[in-house]
């Protein structure tokens, strides 16, 4: 989800469900504003190629991007593959939103003050990164540690993403991990059985109060001037021990580079470093 704000704001929202995105796109039509303009355009995040194809467009069109909200997730139970060979919850939750922030990164330089905000998990802190079997392919597939290490994973994005920013004097661009904790969402039921879900569900957060923190990130002016923190309940918290390792973050940085087939001076090569 994508932010553009000039007098009123422009809301883009990069989608694999076209018609579901749509029927979004009226509610808050309805919501707020019947003249709110609100864009969308397709994404797989199952697939590299189309997460390059739609952050192309979106630079054509939107020169300046305010706020990047990396929100997607998913959970699958059974081990699957992406188009590029990777784990769907490796590519989805992390690979495929590291290549895309990567890619719109131009556009967010533009912004006089602009915000990325990436989706982690209270899961993140039983999460290890296994950078010998990143696809989780020679151990019984376990849905957990695969959504773990992914979450785990965009943890360190940010907090990395941050670090690179100063070491290079980007002062324009602020990076925040949002946790959402535990929230009424069909992600939720994926993880357990109908009958527990259904016992454990009112006791979660609705949709509405698990967007607290991430719209907070993205809109508070009074977080306007951190960067590289991480939020819950909108507030900042410590992370786990391993998403705090700033060598863990540079050595999984690197792997990615490589991965999602980037050079490893792409950053320099934006900001002419």
């Amino acid at each position: 989800m994508i932010v553009r704000i000039i007098g009123g704001a422009t809301l883009i929202i990069p989608t694999r469900n076209i018609p579901k995105a749509q029927s979004v796109s009226e509610e808050i039509k309805k919501s707020f504003n019947s003249s709110a303009r609100v864009i969308i355009y397709q994404l797989d995040l199952n697939d590299f190629s189309s997460v390059r194809a739609c952050a192309e467009k979106i630079a054509l069109e939107f020169s300046r991007i305010d706020i990047l909200i990396n929100n997607a997730g998913i959970v699958v139970r059974e081990f699957k593959k992406s188009k590029d060979g990777f784990e769907t919850h490796l590519q989805t939750n992390y690979l495929s939103p590291f290549l895309f922030t990567m890619h719109l990164l131009p556009s967010l330089s533009r912004s006089d003050h602009a915000r990325i905000i990436n989706l982690s998990s209270l899961l993140h802190f039983v999460g290890k990164i296994n950078f010998e079997d990143l696809n989780l392919e020679y151990e019984q597939f376990n849905v957990w540690a695969a959504y773990s290490q992914s979450k785990l994973a965009m943890t360190l994005f940010g907090n990395e993403l941050a670090r690179k920013f100063e070491d290079i004097s980007v002062s324009n661009i602020h990076v925040y991990t949002a946790d959402p904790t535990i929230v009424r969402t069909k992600l939720f039921d994926d993880f357990f059985p109908a009958e527990i879900s259904s016992l454990i569900n009112p006791l979660l957060k609705n949709t509405r109060q698990g967007a607290g923190t991430t719209i907070y990130c993205a809109t508070s002016p009074q977080v306007a001037d951190e960067t590289g923190l991480y939020y819950i309940n909108c507030d900042t918290t410590a992370p786990s021990l391993y998403a705090s390792s700033p060598s863990l973050a540079m050595k999984l940085w690197a792997r990615t580079i490589e991965l999602v087939g980037l050079p490893n001076n792409y950053l320099s090569t934006i900001f002419l470093i």
